[in-house]
């Protein structure tokens, strides 16, 4: 599609475009970022009509672009293609992270009955009314017009309008059909939500589980390993004696990389200021686009997560090759391991060549 170009206004390393939209009410603002060691590209459509018809096209560029209409969708078609219900929480738990930050005197006076969130019932039963009754849905006066995730698919926000939440269910409250549901569309195992999100789009049904953190310092252990949905949408409460802070987000982005020592299942911490950190770098108010940016550190916590035996091994092999004294308040564990590699060593040494290759295939075997 041809568009008509308006104006063109060169500001140091920025030259900004702003088009005609198809219906000729609006316009197109198109920004080229040419900063030195970077290059980067915005575009926004500014046109309510056209907003409901067209979307911005990056494809798998991220420098080019065309005005493609929706699809029966109402997303861009492809490989890319967002999700509705997941766009759909992105904005709506952003709101409500704001709404919450006004409702910081009622959020005090609830009672926190420990470090975790687990056993605080009292929070999960007012935020289960605070949503039910004045916040099920996005505010009408939202300021987004748009999300775009981190592979640049758009989608509109009158898409997202109609879309409600029907009910906040408890733990108790989630039947067996429900939790079968969830498993199969999580692919993974089941285990109790803190509150669970029954959402209506047209008249389809779906649910979103939500994990309560609350804490009064910053990190604190997470779930265990097996139980973790990195996607999994969080709200996490820090609590002091006269304040309150509320952030939001989703379980990967407030796992620390820190894990202790496992006497059972390892639990990965989880940090209020590590969520709140990455929503301020990676979650962008911008032109009235809620943007999502990728996170390149993000692997780490994958890695940590999918095989936090290997992670757990490699930072035992780190210890034993790197460390040159002993550190005060060093985890007990350290000494023990360093007696182990003396005594394995030995053992090893005592060994004939063929032996140690059998020896190496039994321990490979047995992982």
């Amino acid at each position: 599609m041809n568009l008509k170009i308006l104006k063109q206004v060169k500001n140091l390393n920025t030259i900004t475009t702003t088009y005609v939209c198809p219906c000729g009410n609006g316009y197109i603002e198109e920004e080229d970022d040419y900063t030195s060691g970077h290059r980067d590209k915005f575009v926004f459509l500014n046109c309510r009509q056209c907003e409901k018809e067209y979307f911005i096209d990056y494809g798998k560029s991220e420098l080019k672009w065309k005005l493609n209409k929706y699809t029966d969708k109402n997303t861009k078609g492809g490989e890319n293609s967002m999700n509705i219900i997941d766009s759909f929480m992105q904005v709506y738990m952003f709101e409500l992270e704001k709404y919450l930050e006004t409702r910081k005197e009622d959020l005090k006076n609830v009672s926190y009955q420990s470090d975790e969130a687990n056993t605080d019932r009292p929070l999960k039963e007012f935020l289960k009314n605070l949503i039910e009754t004045n916040f099920n849905s996005i505010p009408k006066h939202t300021v987004i017009n748009s999300i775009r995730s981190e592979d640049d698919s758009e989608i509109n926000i009158s898409m997202l309008m109609k879309i409600k939440i029907n009910r906040v269910l408890l733990p108790e409250e989630i039947t067996e059909d429900i939790k079968k549901w969830i498993k199969e569309s999580k692919n993974a195992i089941y285990t109790n939500p803190d509150l669970c999100l029954e959402i209506i789009d047209s008249e389809k049904i779906y649910y979103e589980t939500i994990e309560l953190k609350s804490t009064k310092k910053d990190a604190i252990p997470g779930s265990s390993i097996q139980q973790i949905l990195p996607n999994e949408w969080v709200i996490f409460i820090k609590h002091a004696k006269n304040n309150i802070s509320v952030t939001t987000g989703q379980y990967i982005h407030a796992v620390n990389s820190k894990m202790q020592f496992p006497d059972r299942s390892p639990r990965p911490q989880v940090s209020f200021q590590e969520m709140k950190k990455w929503n301020a770098q990676n979650r962008v108010l911008s032109y009235q686009s809620l943007i999502y940016k990728k996170d390149l550190e993000e692997n780490t916590k994958y890695e940590l997560i999918d095989d936090w035996q290997n992670v757990l091994a490699q930072r035992w092999i780190d210890i034993l090759f790197n460390s040159k004294n002993i550190r005060s308040n060093e985890p007990w564990f350290n000494t023990t391991m360093r007696k182990f590699i003396i005594l394995f060593l030995d053992k090893y040494d005592s060994l004939s060549i063929s032996e140690k290759e059998r020896f190496k295939k039994n321990i490979n075997d047995l992982i």
